[in-house]
């Protein structure tokens, strides 16, 4: 290996080094939902940001609650499966706003764009069983149910 071409290699690592310290731009990342509020949607009707440029799907999330939790909004993308979510971003650590409990692929608002969307959401804010809702069944009104 030649002197200029072992620089060119440390170099080229530190970048990739660089790059990869980088935030995390998967599903369970954090994110941001600067979008303005719908005023008019349930309080059960999930924050949805569909222009959040830090996810890789733009889609930022925060899931109505039904349970108290610490996790903040989180970056999600369409799914039509569990395992869909399955390689979602989780942490042990109480303290950090991610997910804890892992990824289920669910339907977060009945109102909107996203209406009947099933999208990856993190089981921290739901304290029971996940359901779809009467409105994304066939005939229920959802212009997304197919």
């Amino acid at each position: 290996m030649t002197r200029p071409f072992a620089a060119e290699m440390i170099v080229f690592g530190a970048f990739w080094l660089a790059a990869a310290g980088c935030h995390s731009t998967h599903v369970g990342a954090p994110c941001s939902l600067d979008v303005p509020g719908d005023a008019g949607a349930p309080p059960e009707t999930a924050t949805i940001n569909p222009t959040a440029p830090e996810c890789p799907g733009a889609i930022c999330v925060l899931p109505a609650s039904d349970a108290v939790t610490g996790t903040g909004p989180l970056c999600s993308a369409d799914c039509s499966t569990d395992s869909d979510c399955s390689d979602s971003e989780t942490t042990h650590d109480l303290a950090n706003p991610r997910c804890k409990s892992g990824f289920a692929c669910a339907v977060l608002t009945t109102v909107g764009p996203f209406c009947c969307r099933k999208l990856c959401a993190c089981r921290d804010f739901f304290s029971g069983p996940i359901e779809t809702p009467l409105a994304c069944m066939p005939g229920g009104g959802c212009p997304n149910v197919h």
